[in-house]
């Protein structure tokens, strides 16, 4: 009879990709993810500026941004070079310098630079958006990285653990078999007892009964025999005397007590 298996505890698995996308480890308190050093400084990079970027949309404040100050100083440099040639130097030449001419000619201006600044402004605000599309998109690629790696460690734990599972579920059903056969055996020639000191502990001897040695001892746990003391002989001693009265049964010797033609007392 073999001794029963418990269920496996859960595998610890790796699944490293070589420094390349980082490495993951699985085991029964769960998953955890050791990322490359370039996707903690990629991801540290997008978390930064996402938050920057949210910032500025969301304050419409755009008075810090030097992009912006950048292009609003070669708008207005722009500008007033527009207005010095499309309307000073054209009301100038047509001798229109009067006032209303001015005026009219500058509120015209006006309008068409208020329109440009309102461009400006949409223009700024769209870069800003495809920039933060561009984090995120960044930022979900890492998370796919990041969720294969860790998909990989959990394949590998759950092969392992399918495996040691199965192995055990066969160790055991192999051993229900053998006692069932062992109970079959037993009904049927009851002289018929376990005898491999394999299986036996805390053996003594208490005499013997015509040459033949007698011990008490306690079978070890595990494989199904009873428990507390119990009084008989050795397999391996009587093989050697009598090998006639040895059974082995799937490796574990038993002994034909019938054979011995001998009581079980001491003597």
């Amino acid at each position: 009879m073999g001794k029963s298996k418990k269920t496996p505890e859960y595998a610890k698995a790796t699944y490293d990709t070589g420094g390349l996308f980082g490495s993951s480890t699985t085991d029964k308190s769960g998953t955890s993810y050791n990322p490359a050093g370039w996707m903690s400084s990629t991801m540290n990079t997008v978390g930064n500026n996402v938050n920057s970027t949210l910032n500025n949309m969301l304050s419409n404040d755009y008075s810090n941004d030097a992009n912006f100050q950048a292009y609003q100083n070669q708008l207005n440099k722009t500008a007033t070079q527009n207005y010095d040639t499309s309307v000073l130097s054209q009301l100038a030449n047509r001798g229109l310098m009067r006032s209303s001419g001015l005026q009219a000619a500058t509120n015209a201006f006006a309008d068409t630079l208020a329109g440009q600044t309102t461009d400006l402004y949409d223009s700024y605000y769209n870069r800003q958006q495809n920039n933060l599309s561009n984090l995120l998109n960044t930022s979900n690629t890492l998370y796919n990285y990041l969720t294969g790696v860790n998909t990989g460690s959990q394949n590998n734990a759950n092969n392992v653990n399918n495996f040691n599972l199965n192995q055990a579920q066969l160790n055991n059903q192999a051993n229900a078999y053998n006692n069932a056969l062992y109970g079959t055996l037993a009904s049927s020639a009851a002289g018929i007892a376990t005898s491999d000191i394999r299986l036996k502990k805390n053996i003594r001897p208490i005499g013997k009964i015509n040459g033949i040695n007698w011990y008490e001892f306690e079978y070890k746990e595990g494989y199904n025999l009873p428990n507390g003391k119990q009084i008989g002989v050795m397999a391996q001693e009587i093989e050697k005397i009598m090998p006639e009265a040895v059974i082995v049964i799937n490796g574990i010797k038993h002994v034909d007590y019938n054979k011995l033609n001998k009581e079980r007392e001491v003597a």
